[in-house]
Protein backbone atom coordinates (compact mmCIF):
# COMPACT_ATOMS: atom_id res chain seq x y z
CA UNK A 1 0.00 0.00 0.00
CA UNK A 2 1.70 3.08 -0.65
CA UNK A 3 2.26 5.91 1.65
CA UNK A 4 -0.29 7.82 0.82
CA UNK A 5 -3.18 5.42 1.00
CA UNK A 6 -2.14 4.29 4.62
CA UNK A 7 -5.17 5.55 7.64
CA UNK A 8 -3.86 7.99 9.32
CA UNK A 9 -4.48 5.88 12.54
CA UNK A 10 -4.34 2.68 13.32
CA UNK A 11 -3.77 0.03 15.75
CA UNK A 12 0.31 -0.05 14.52
CA UNK A 13 0.45 3.28 15.84
CA UNK A 14 0.14 1.89 19.89
CA UNK A 15 2.77 -1.13 18.70
CA UNK A 16 5.21 1.13 17.26
CA UNK A 17 4.72 3.47 20.23
CA UNK A 18 4.97 0.71 22.84
CA UNK A 19 8.30 -0.81 21.16
CA UNK A 20 9.98 2.20 20.84
CA UNK A 21 9.30 4.10 24.14
CA UNK A 22 7.58 1.75 26.70
CA UNK A 23 9.66 -1.58 26.01
CA UNK A 24 11.21 -1.56 29.89
CA UNK A 25 7.83 0.14 31.28
CA UNK A 26 5.85 -2.68 29.93
CA UNK A 27 8.32 -5.24 31.34
CA UNK A 28 8.39 -3.58 34.74
CA UNK A 29 4.43 -3.10 34.73
CA UNK A 30 4.65 -7.06 34.01
CA UNK A 31 6.60 -7.88 37.08
CA UNK A 32 5.13 -6.31 39.47
CA UNK A 33 1.74 -6.98 38.34
CA UNK A 34 -0.96 -7.27 39.96
CA UNK A 35 -0.10 -4.83 42.75
CA UNK A 36 0.34 -2.14 39.66
CA UNK A 37 -1.69 -2.76 36.99
CA UNK A 38 -1.67 0.72 34.85
CA UNK A 39 1.06 1.92 32.16
CA UNK A 40 0.86 5.76 31.94
CA UNK A 41 1.49 6.82 28.58
CA UNK A 42 2.38 10.88 28.54
CA UNK A 43 0.24 12.12 25.74
CA UNK A 44 2.93 14.31 24.57
CA UNK A 45 4.46 11.03 22.90
CA UNK A 46 1.13 10.74 21.32
CA UNK A 47 0.69 14.34 20.26
CA UNK A 48 4.34 15.03 19.13
CA UNK A 49 4.37 11.53 17.26
CA UNK A 50 1.19 10.89 15.60
CA UNK A 51 -0.14 12.91 12.79
CA UNK A 52 -2.56 15.15 12.79
CA UNK A 53 -5.20 13.23 11.55
CA UNK A 54 -4.23 10.25 13.94
CA UNK A 55 -4.35 12.75 16.95
CA UNK A 56 -7.81 13.71 15.80
CA UNK A 57 -9.08 10.19 15.46
CA UNK A 58 -7.38 9.63 18.95
CA UNK A 59 -9.39 12.75 20.17
CA UNK A 60 -12.94 12.13 18.69
CA UNK A 61 -12.89 8.33 18.64
CA UNK A 62 -11.42 7.35 22.62
CA UNK A 63 -12.93 3.96 22.78
CA UNK A 64 -11.66 2.49 19.65
CA UNK A 65 -8.05 4.18 20.57
CA UNK A 66 -8.27 2.85 24.03
CA UNK A 67 -9.28 -0.36 23.32
CA UNK A 68 -6.04 -0.95 20.27
CA UNK A 69 -3.95 0.40 23.18
CA UNK A 70 -5.01 -2.32 25.61
CA UNK A 71 -5.31 -4.96 23.18
CA UNK A 72 -1.76 -3.96 22.23
CA UNK A 73 -0.90 -3.78 26.12
CA UNK A 74 -2.09 -7.64 26.27
CA UNK A 75 -0.76 -8.67 23.30
CA UNK A 76 2.77 -7.65 24.06
CA UNK A 77 5.82 -10.45 24.55
CA UNK A 78 6.48 -10.26 28.13
CA UNK A 79 9.74 -11.91 29.46
CA UNK A 80 8.08 -13.46 32.32
CA UNK A 81 5.35 -16.80 32.41
CA UNK A 82 2.02 -15.90 34.03
CA UNK A 83 -0.20 -18.78 35.40
CA UNK A 84 -2.96 -19.36 33.40
CA UNK A 85 -5.03 -17.81 36.13
CA UNK A 86 -2.32 -14.63 36.30
CA UNK A 87 -2.72 -14.52 32.50
CA UNK A 88 -6.70 -14.31 32.44
CA UNK A 89 -6.09 -10.91 34.98
CA UNK A 90 -3.75 -9.83 33.14
CA UNK A 91 -5.87 -9.17 30.47
CA UNK A 92 -8.53 -8.26 32.08
CA UNK A 93 -6.93 -5.32 34.87
CA UNK A 94 -3.71 -4.28 32.76
CA UNK A 95 -4.62 -1.10 31.57
CA UNK A 96 -2.77 2.08 29.70
CA UNK A 97 -4.23 5.54 31.46
CA UNK A 98 -3.07 8.85 29.31
CA UNK A 99 -1.66 11.11 31.18
CA UNK A 100 -0.78 14.98 30.32
CA UNK A 101 -4.01 15.51 28.27
CA UNK A 102 -4.50 19.34 28.07
CA UNK A 103 -7.48 19.76 30.92
CA UNK A 104 -10.62 21.55 30.80
CA UNK A 105 -12.79 23.21 33.63
CA UNK A 106 -15.76 21.67 34.70
CA UNK A 107 -18.15 24.55 33.87
CA UNK A 108 -16.87 24.40 30.13
CA UNK A 109 -17.95 20.68 29.12
CA UNK A 110 -20.80 21.12 26.44
CA UNK A 111 -22.19 18.73 24.00
CA UNK A 112 -19.49 19.03 21.88
CA UNK A 113 -17.26 17.18 24.40
CA UNK A 114 -19.36 13.86 24.89
CA UNK A 115 -17.92 10.79 23.26
CA UNK A 116 -14.57 12.61 23.16
CA UNK A 117 -11.05 12.43 25.01
CA UNK A 118 -11.38 14.79 27.33
CA UNK A 119 -9.20 15.70 30.97
CA UNK A 120 -11.47 17.65 33.39
CA UNK A 121 -9.96 19.97 35.77
CA UNK A 122 -12.14 21.34 38.67
CA UNK A 123 -13.72 19.33 41.66
CA UNK A 124 -17.29 17.58 40.88
CA UNK A 125 -19.89 18.56 43.81
CA UNK A 126 -23.01 17.55 41.76
CA UNK A 127 -23.98 16.45 39.04
CA UNK A 128 -26.25 17.95 36.30
CA UNK A 129 -27.56 17.54 32.54
CA UNK A 130 -24.81 18.55 30.00
CA UNK A 131 -26.29 22.12 28.72
CA UNK A 132 -26.43 22.27 24.98
CA UNK A 133 -24.77 25.98 23.70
Amino acid sequence: MPESAKPAYSKELWENLFERYFHDEIYKLAKSFPHKRDLIVLYSFIGDGWSDDAVKFFINHPEIALKDANDTLHAFTLPIKFPDEMKERWYNESRIKISGFPSIGIRDIRHKSLNTFVSVSGVILRKTDVKFQ
